[in-house]
């Protein structure tokens, strides 16, 4: 991904509000074996948004 990954967690806070919420490094493992199974719509992503870059946006976002 081309852009900031502290960058682009800062645009994710400022257009969500999901304060209070968090996930275990367990749970947002498990949540993320559903992209396995789902069509990899991340190659359509801009910038080239991967798996991986989601992992280190749900961890940053919600790792409690």
């Amino acid at each position: 991904m081309n852009t900031d990954m502290e960058e682009f967690v800062k645009i994710i806070n400022e257009l969500t509000d999901v304060k209070g919420i968090t996930m275990t490094e367990e749970e947002i493992e498990k949540y993320t074996l559903r992209f396995d199974s789902i069509p990899n719509n991340f190659k359509f992503t801009p910038g080239s948004f991967t798996k991986e870059d989601a992992v280190r946006v749900l961890k940053k976002k919600f790792l409690s």
